[in-house]
This record gives structure tokens, sequence and C-alpha cells, in this order.
């Protein structure tokens, strides 16, 4: 394989720009990154890591993957083009980014180009009537920058932005530590739920398990909210009953990472 793209994507932020990547290059297919094993990970010459801001950090299942399964890869000599695409609901990506090149390079790995796509906010966001219409807006600007994106990756441009640390970042990410562990334990499930068992299959660290049809979390949550935002009934909750979801409008995406 040439291209390979690897995904981690809660509401379909990360895999609508992974999707545009990989419709306009050859040889190019997309996985979702908790579903790659030492046993069916194959390296491509040109692998492309796109994943959402958590907290100005990148998600721990990336972090996962480059130190357990890229990195004791025998034939990651193979790779001749390494580039990760970060995005969130602000410009800046500094910290996300630079750990993964960190990371990276600790196994002999060089992060060739970096970029970052502003989309909206999927975390509690607060609805307003026009919601969607500016969800879009936001998302069809962000096609500028996808395509820019993409003309750089396929001649294999070498690019950094010209991004500054911010102190907030590393705040914000220290406080997310603290409390990661106690998101689990928050969250609760209303009367609404169906039993339909979509947030079990669907959570990336295997934090829920169905018990007595509903479901229950235990500590390994990384506050992605994939089970808030894609629950069909509305009824998984932190603070607020009915919360408001946010699934990216302008593509389908499902993911199932256990049957």
């Amino acid at each position: 394989m040439k291209n390979l793209i690897l995904c981690f994507s809660a509401t379909g932020n990360s895999y609508y720009i992974a999707k545009k990547i990989a419709d306009r290059t050859d040889d190019c297919e997309i996985k979702m990154i908790n579903e790659i094993t030492e046993e069916n990970f194959a390296t491509p010459e040109r692998l492309g890591i796109i994943f959402p801001i958590h907290a100005s950090m990148e998600p721990y299942p990336v972090d996962n993957f480059i130190t357990e399964i890229l990195g004791k890869a025998d034939d990651k000599t193979n790779l001749k083009y390494v580039y990760a695409i970060s995005n969130a609901s602000v410009n800046f990506s500094f910290w996300g980014i630079k750990r993964c090149e960190m990371l990276l390079k600790r196994e002999g790995i060089t992060l060739t180009y970096a970029n970052h796509v502003k989309m909206p906010s999927n975390y509690f966001v607060k609805e307003s009537k026009d919601s969607d219409k500016k969800n879009i807006e936001i998302i069809e600007k962000s096609n500028v920058k996808i395509d820019k994106i993409i003309e750089d990756v396929e001649s294999e441009k070498f690019k950094f932005p010209a991004w500054k640390p911010k102190l907030i970042g590393a705040l914000n990410h220290t406080v997310y530590l603290s409390m990661i562990h106690s998101y689990g334990a928050n969250y609760h499930v209303s009367d609404k739920c169906i039993d339909c068992g979509l947030c079990y299959r669907d959570c990336p660290t295997n934090n829920i398990t169905m018990v007595n049809h509903k479901p229950e979390f235990a500590n390994k949550c990384i506050a992605c909210a994939a089970c808030i935002n894609n629950c069909p009934a509305n009824a998984i909750y932190l603070k607020k009953k009915n919360p408001t979801q946010y699934r990216n409008p302008l593509i389908k995406f499902s993911h199932k990472y256990r049957d």
C-alpha cells in the first residue's frame, strides 16, 4: 500500500478531513487508529495521522499507536513521508503536533509535514437556532485549508506551521490529566436509553460495558464525547440531561470498535 491514513474520530470531523484527502489520493486507505494492531498493520510508503485536539493535546490512542505499533514495526523503514493533521474549534495546535513529532522521533521516524484545520466543536456545545448553519459554514471554510493540505501532501512538501507554544495549552492538559479518570464515574444514563449498545461498540477505549441493558462507565474514559454525541436516544450525559449533540453534518460516519 502506498498511502495509509490513520484516523481518530469521535463524531466525524477528523474522518471528514481524512476522507477528503483519501478521495483525491491514489492507492489510499483510511483506517480507524483504534482498530490497528501489530498483527494487521503494514507500514505504507506515506502515512497520515489525523486526530482531534483533546485539551490542547493529541488523544491517547495516537500515542499508543506510535509507541506500541509503529515503533515496533519491522518494516517501518519503508516509510518515506509522514504527516500529521490535527483539528479543533480553535486555530492553533502546537502541543498536540509537537508531542507527535517527539514520539515519532523517539522511534526513529521523522514527521515531515504538519498542519491544523479549524472545525466545529463537538464537546458540550451550546445549541442555537442556527447551530447547523454555523457548523456547515465552518466546515465549508475548512475545505480551502484541506485542499491546500492535499496539494502539499501530494507533492510531499516539508512544512511545519509557525506556531508558538502557549502556556494555556499546557495548563489545560494538566487539568485534563488530573480529571480524566473521574470522567467515566460522572457519566449518567437517563431512562431514555434504548439498550442499542452503540456506545459500547463505539467507545475507543473499551470503557463501557452493558449491565442490565444500560451502559456503565469505568475509569478509562478520555472524554472524546463519542457516546454522548452519537447516542440515538440522547440518553447519556455528564452534567445536563438531553445535552446538545454534535455530529459532522456533511458526512455519514460510524465505527464499531467491538462487535
